[in-house]
């Protein structure tokens, strides 16, 4: 079964799912932190961009870390390919 994600209550949502680490967490919420300090200038420039799609995308970019837990404390890039559900 396919769930959208269409807000960022559901992106964090699925990474309690699918039981991202702590680490992980802590990460996404500094990522999001600095991306709505660039959403706030963009938007005062008053530059139109789909902001939830920036918002979730700050949220889900490292959830192959999920699976490549080793790339959490280290380099890496096998996560940035990895995906759970296949096409």
């Amino acid at each position: 079964m396919k769930k959208n994600i269409v807000n960022v209550d559901d992106a964090y949502k699925l990474l309690e799912v699918l039981n991202a680490p702590l680490h992980l967490i802590t990460h996404v919420k500094l990522v999001s932190e600095a991306a709505e300090e660039i959403i706030g200038k963009l938007s005062n420039w008053g530059i139109s961009l789909d902001y939830d799609f920036i918002r979730i995308s700050c949220i889900l970019h490292d959830t192959g870390k999920i699976i490549h837990i080793s790339e959490l404390s280290g380099p890496g890039h096998c996560h940035e390919e990895e995906r759970s559900v296949k096409p």
